[in-house]
């Protein structure tokens, strides 16, 4: 009878600390895998998981049993993928080491994913969930709030609902009502209601809050910095994608230069004002974001001699979609009253019909070489 020690590590650390490529097997591949978890993460309980298994494994050897040991990974996007892609390494081990029965050794955390995607594999005779021991005096809930925060995936859990809460009430009930009232009735007015000024920094305090929680969980600081040093990069070696960036921005400033010029010259209520606003600013934003990509297209094109086909999709969809919202803007106005029925309607047909013809062709190109351009659009990662 032989036996399958299998450890299983649902999202991923030993690929994305570790840099190590799964399944996993053999005891000398698993300690060394182990061992560089933890000099990479030391309270990771993966590692002490995966020593455990080890232990277990050796103690059945001694005995003289027939003993395999394994390590299978799923994908740090915990779900359907990364059990999709546990299962497929279970499958694989299974058909490599052909074991009679598993012996499985968690840290706990997820068995009841886990276990019903091994047991419809292989009978399992043995499970050892594996705790990590603490000393008294750092067992605390101050220590395992911190622990835990520290963890990206739950402290994604725990601060985006309250930030995102934090944001739309300080949003919502805080500061728009003061910026309504402030555009309505101007600011002379506006900055004599005592109520409206408190509500206002409330709401003000609570969105910075939320939009520093969010920053933080998702650690944009860091994604930022590391664009500014892709950017400067990009900029030592002579790549054009900076400069499209920078017209790109430019264009996106001035659209919302335009806009805010709509803004001011229409007369009426708040609707009237973010019609106009969108309107006047919409074409500009999508020709910055255009252009933008243009930059990307311009960089693959000197590094591969050829324009992505992905790039015409994207520009073919952004286009159509910019072409129904300018119809949809156009509409709304003409039911409201805004603006005059001469031509408008017209040119909200045209606008829709070009629209339906640039996201046909869009869907014919993906449909008709999308496999090729998919591969052609790794060049965007």
């Amino acid at each position: 009878m032989k036996i399958l020690v299998l450890s299983v590590d649902r999202d991923d650390d030993f690929g994305v600390k570790a840099r190590l490529r799964s399944p996993i097997i053999g005891r000398k591949a698993n300690l060394q895998a182990a061992t560089k978890l933890a000099l990479k993460d030391a309270e990771d309980s993966d590692t002490n998981a995966l020593f455990y298994a080890i232990s277990l494994y050796d103690r059945l050897k001694r005995e003289g049993k027939r003993a395999e040991i394994a390590t299978i990974c799923g994908d740090p996007d915990v779900g359907r993928k990364s059990d999709g892609k546990i299962a497929d390494e279970l499958d694989y081990v299974l058909r490599k080491t052909n074991p009679d029965s598993v012996y499985f050794v968690s840290d706990g955390s997820e068995d009841d994913y886990i276990l019903p995607i091994i047991t419809s594999r292989v009978k399992v005779d043995h499970i050892k969930r594996v705790y990590v021991r603490q000393n008294r005096n750092i067992e605390s809930s101050y220590y395992f709030i911190i622990k835990a925060l520290k963890d990206e995936k739950i402290r994604k859990k725990i601060t985006i609902p309250i930030a995102l809460a934090m944001i739309l009430y300080g949003t919502l009930v805080g500061m728009v009502p003061f910026l309504v009232s402030f555009m309505v009735s101007g600011a002379e007015k506006v900055l004599r209601e005592t109520n409206l000024l408190s509500q206002f920094g409330g709401g003000l305090l609570l969105t910075i809050i939320g939009v520093y929680l969010v920053t933080w969980a998702y650690a944009l600081d860091e994604k930022i910095e590391g664009m500014v040093k892709e950017f400067n990069r990009k900029v030592r070696q002579g790549s054009t994608s900076p400069y499209f960036t920078v017209v790109s921005i430019v264009l996106i400033l001035f659209g919302i230069g335009r806009a805010w010029d709509a803004w001011n010259s229409v007369e009426g209520d708040i609707t009237k004002h973010m019609l106009f606003f969108t309107a006047a600013g919409m074409w500009w934003w999508v020709f910055g974001v255009l252009i933008h990509e243009g930059g990307n297209v311009a960089d693959a094109y000197l590094m591969k001699g050829k324009v992505p086909r992905s790039f015409w999709i994207i520009t073919l969809s952004m286009m159509g979609m910019a072409l129904i919202l300018w119809a949809i803007l156009d509409s709304v106005k003409l039911v409201l009253g805004y603006t005059e029925m001469r031509n408008t309607l017209f040119f909200i047909y045209i606008a829709l019909s070009m629209a339906g013809l640039l996201l046909l062709t869009a869907a014919w190109v993906n449909r008709t070489l999308g496999k090729k351009a998919r591969m052609e659009a790794q060049w965007r990662k």
